[in-house]
């Protein structure tokens, strides 16, 4: 037998439990000097204590059964160090779930027969081993969990390893939007058949009738996946049809309340709003409250009124005097003026006003009409294309209907017949129309271009002068198209679910 080497001799091999208690110490060592102590210390108390008499009725130790949290100082973030207890059993909770990512179902077992986590434990983000391990698709870990006493029926929430990796400390408002899912939900969200055979069969027996806060159910989601050999072998089921509708649709009622609230305060705006501005608010703080003033200033002041009127009998006078003897200085500037208008000015201006003309000719009015035709060139490119996409997808779809008639449904199925004439209308009633919208609203780009190069900055203006009234023109239609797609998208919405309460495997 070969000896060991030097540097190990006198040493005595790890069992599994220590070797399970050095990788969980690492999680808090950084923080924690003697975590190992810890642990050990925490590990005993979870023993559960030697009979004796006087302790029959004392309850025994309860396993950690989720991620504790703790309160942190208000100016620390996540990662300020937690009380040793707290410490403690994060660091196991977390090896719980790294084991399960390893596969490890030796250090899975110890920590569950130690009574330190059960097989229901939550994560940080309130996912259960079970979830877990199915996310893992690892069947062995999960029916040893299940035989540990994992509930097949827990809910809790799903976590990808990838963004496990990316953020491992889940923020609470991110957990609060991940969905809530049952172990046969996600067996079926992934497609694990086997997993969800294992889940189904007895003696686990997961009800495939649970209803997700979400109105979700496992057949639902298999379905919505694609994964029909899940579809096929679970059980039919009508259930949570108004709970999908409420959430799938939420999106959209909430963008009808906001586009009829917009309506509603439009229409306030313009039909109180700018009319009290102009016919109340501008003339009473512009005229009415200062002639208001002026006259209590007057009535205050009356007394002074006689000697102000003296004053000015006596200077009106002298002010008609001087006004008279600077008419013929006045008569005299203005001839200058319209002598130096006439001699330097009015030369200039026709001479900036011809580079003007000539600039304008020769390259503004090229510019602003290339821009123009460049708009009117994506145009026609874009009508010509879509109609010529329209013109293959009717010669397919004809083509598939001979071909189906001629050979009697045997080389085409009534499936792609359908999807040939689904493709047509996609074409024509959707892409086409979204093109078109998408090169109009173009438009305003071609248009702010031509302004600009026609007149600098005052084309900007311009520009900016049209857009506004565009806008307020526009801006009712424009919300009403809103609540008429959230509508259609409610309807189809609805019909999917009528015609999923009709076929529950569809």
């Amino acid at each position: 037998m070969e000896a060991l080497p030097g540097y190990v001799e006198g040493q005595v091999p790890q069992n599994a439990f220590d070797a399970l208690l050095s990788r969980t110490a690492a999680h808090i060592s950084a923080t924690h000097p003697h975590a190992r102590v810890l642990l050990e210390r925490f590990v005993e108390s979870q023993k559960a204590p030697a009979y004796n008499a006087l302790d029959a009725f004392k309850e025994p130790p309860k396993a950690i059964d989720r991620y504790p949290a703790y309160t942190a100082r208000p100016s620390s973030s996540w990662r300020a160090d937690p009380d040793p207890l707290t410490a403690v059993k994060q660091a196991f909770v977390m090896e719980l779930f790294e084991a399960i990512r390893r596969e490890d179902d030796e250090h899975i077992g110890l920590l569950i027969q130690h009574n330190i986590v059960t097989a229901n434990t939550t994560s940080q983000s309130r996912q259960t081993p079970l979830l877990e391990a199915i996310s893992m698709k690892c069947i062995s870990i999960v029916k040893q969990l299940l035989n540990l006493g994992a509930d097949p029926d827990a809910f809790g929430t799903v976590l990808s390893f990838d963004v496990y990796l990316q953020t491992p400390h889940v923020p609470e408002s991110v957990i609060r939007t991940l969905p809530l899912r049952s172990p046969l939900m996600h067996a079926s969200s992934i497609g694990s058949l086997p997993i969800v055979k294992l889940l189904m069969e007895p003696p686990y027996c997961a009800n495939d009738a649970l209803v997700a806060p979400d109105g979700q159910i496992a057949l639902r989601i298999a379905s919505d996946n694609g994964h029909r050999a899940i579809v096929e072998y679970l059980p039919s089921r009508r259930a949570g049809h108004l709970l999908r509708f409420k959430h799938q649709n939420a999106r959209n009622i909430a963008l009808a309340k906001r586009a009829m609230q917009a309506i509603a305060y439009y229409v306030k705006v313009i039909i109180w709003g700018i009319p009290r501005l102009f016919l109340w608010s501008l003339p009473k703080h512009m005229i009415v409250l200062p002639v208001i003033k002026s006259c209590k200033k007057c009535w205050a002041e009356r007394d002074k009124f006689g000697s102000w009127c003296k004053r000015q009998f006596i200077e009106t006078p002298k002010k008609v005097w001087n006004w008279i003897r600077s008419i013929p200085r006045a008569i005299k500037a203005v001839c200058q003026g319209m002598w130096r208008f006439g001699r330097v000015t009015l030369p200039r201006w026709a001479k900036y006003l011809a580079f003007w003309s000539w600039e304008l000719v020769t390259t503004h009015i090229p510019r602003a009409t290339r821009a123009v035709l460049h708009w009117l060139w994506e145009g026609a490119q874009l009508l010509g294309q879509s109609i010529w996409n329209i013109f293959l997808k009717i010669l397919s779809f004809l083509h598939t209907t001979f071909e189906a008639i001629v050979t009697f449904l045997r080389n085409v199925s009534l499936k792609d017949i359908r999807n040939g004439l689904y493709d047509l209308i996609l074409v024509t009633f959707i892409t086409f129309p979204t093109s078109l919208w998408l090169w109009i609203k173009k438009i305003e780009n071609a248009f702010y271009q031509s302004m600009v190069t026609l007149f600098g900055q005052v084309g900007s203006v311009l520009h900016l002068i049209v857009a506004l009234s565009v806008w307020a023109v526009m801006f009712i239609p424009t919300k009403l198209w809103s609540i008429l797609v959230a509508l259609g998208n409610s309807i189809a919405k609805a019909v999917r679910e009528v015609v999923v309460w009709i076929n529950p495997k569809a």
